[in-house]
């Protein structure tokens, strides 16, 4: 995960699927 915290929240799920 190289995004920002508060990306992170909805980045996150589009990186881990």
């Amino acid at each position: 995960m190289v995004t920002i915290p508060r990306v992170s929240k909805h980045k996150s799920l589009a990186l881990h699927v």
